[in-house]
Parts: structure tokens; C-alpha cells; sequence
């Protein structure tokens, strides 16, 4: 049977996604070096999701935090990272009475905030959670001019194989898209074996847009720009003006 939101069913969303982190734990720790952010230092992720990313960070010696609005995602993460610290909050309206050395949020969920008034509450709030010179890493989909092009994958974990398609559509002029997403999980266990179906809002960022809307954040200046590979040797002069995956790395003044 279908289910209607993957954020409900923590351990499908955590099959389709479950990439090793390899890459961007790499990255995370190569930035945190650059900027002088030491074990133990306080690390913040909002938007945690199922915590891919936590446990490498854990494991270097970070103390992290993160913090989801699914509490499905929070008791998956909580069992795959037991030694960091999770709470339940908004991203566009939390506060935290800890300061942290750095904060990241990768994989696009940042555009989930769906007005750039939420998204300026959000850099507000994790301004206020960081100390004065913090790198702050973020990641997100700027707009590609044109019709979407459907994303497939399969992944395989213990004996479940999932297949996760994604379709975008919406328009650049009303600032929001519509992502409609399945993933079909097969398993020789009947009961395992199930579809699960969401329909997600997310708000369109042109290049200008963004760079604009950086802009206006007073608490950071831009460090540095990477297409979403992100190697940190090959950083990009300037935002790419037909868009695409990057990570932008802010510090908190």
C-alpha cells in the first residue's frame, strides 16, 4: 500500500538517500580545518533528516547538534547517532542556548523554506546559534532555465531495494515548484514491500535571486562558492548563471 509522506516513513527516505557520506563528510572536515574549528568543537545541522551526516562528524570528535520538524527523521537519526544531541524545531523559527564553531545544510533542504521571509528568519536564527567568525555551508539546487529532467536511482540495503524517481515542475515567476516523488521498495518480505509517495513545495532560487537575497544577510559575508561536488580546491568565481547544485560557505560576522 501507498503511504503519502516519506518524512512519516523515516526508513524509506533514509533507503533512498542513504549515500555514503564520504564525500561530504570529507568536505565538512577539510572546511572545519581550513577555518580553525577543532574537536571538540560544537557543530550545528539543521534540517537533519535521518542524520547521514552526523556520524562522521561524531566520529572525528565533534559535538554535534541537529534538529528536524519530522520526528520519524529524529528517531532514525537518534538510533544512527546516538552520541549527538537532537531536537524537534522549525527552521524558520528555532533558537538554541548553545553557541556553536560551525553550522552546515546540505542537500537542498534549505529550499523547503518557502518564502524568503522564512528563509531570512532562518539565516537570522542560525546567525544568532553561531560565535563570530563560524563558516556556515549550505547547499541547495539554484534554477535551471527550461523544462525539468526526471531524477531516477536505485539503491540496495540489507536484502530492500528502493527505486526513487523525482519530478520538478512549477514556474520561476511565482517563486515555488512542486516536487512529486515515489520510491518503490521491493523486498522477499511482502510486508516490507510498499510505495511510498510525496508531494513537496520548494522555493525556486535563480542565481540573481540568491545572490541577492545573500546580500541582505548583514550577519554573513560569502567565503567561497563549489558546484556540489565540491572539492574546496576548485572553487567556482561566481555564481553559475544558468544554475545548478552548489554549496556556498558563509562566515558569521
Amino acid at each position: 500500500m501507498p503511504s503519502s509522506n516519506w518524512y512519516d516513513d523515516a526508513e524509506a527516505y533514509d533507503l533512498a538517500f542513504g549515500f555514503p557520506p564520504g564525500r561530504e563528510a570529507a568536505f565538512l572536515l577539510e572546511l572545519l580545518h581550513r577555518h580553525d574549528v577543532a574537536p571538540p568543537a560544537r557543530l550545528l545541522e539543521p534540517m537533519v533528516g535521518t542524520g547521514r551526516l552526523v556520524l562522521p562528524l561524531v566520529d572525528a570528535g565533534y559535538r554535534v547538534t541537529g534538529f528536524d520538524l519530522a520526528p520519524a527523521m529524529l528517531r532514525l537519526a537518534r538510533a544512527h547517532a546516538p552520541g549527538a544531541t537532537f531536537f524537534r524545531a522549525d527552521a524558520a523559527r528555532f533558537a538554541c542556548a548553545t553557541a556553536f564553531a560551525a553550522a552546515h545544510c546540505l542537500i537542498d533542504s534549505f529550499r523547503y523554506l518557502p518564502t524568503e521571509d522564512d528563509a531570512a528568519r532562518f539565516f537570522a536564527a542560525v546567525a544568532t546559534a553561531l560565535t563570530p567568525g563560524a563558516p556556515f555551508a549550505i547547499g541547495l539546487e539554484l534554477h535551471t532555465p527550461g523544462e525539468p529532467t526526471p531524477e531516477s536511482w536505485t539503491t540496495t540495503r540489507d536484502g530492500l531495494t528502493a527505486k526513487t524517481t523525482i519530478l520538478s515542475h512549477g514556474d520561476a515567476g511565482d517563486g515555488l515548484e512542486w516536487m512529486d516523488a515515489a520510491v518503490e521498495i521491493a523486498s522477499d518480505d511482502p510486508a516490507q514491500s510498499r510505495t511510498v509517495k510525496s508531494r513537496m513545495r520548494q522555493r525556486i532560487w535563480t542565481p540573481p535571486a540568491f545572490c541577492a537575497f545573500l546580500d541582505r544577510q548583514d550577519a554573513f559575508d560569502v567565503a567561497g562558492i563549489w558546484r556540489r561536488s565540491q572539492e574546496l580546491h576548485d572553487p567556482l568565481d561566481a555564481f553559475p548563471p544558468r544554475g545548478g547544485p552548489i554549496t556556498v560557505v558563509l562566515v558569521r560576522n
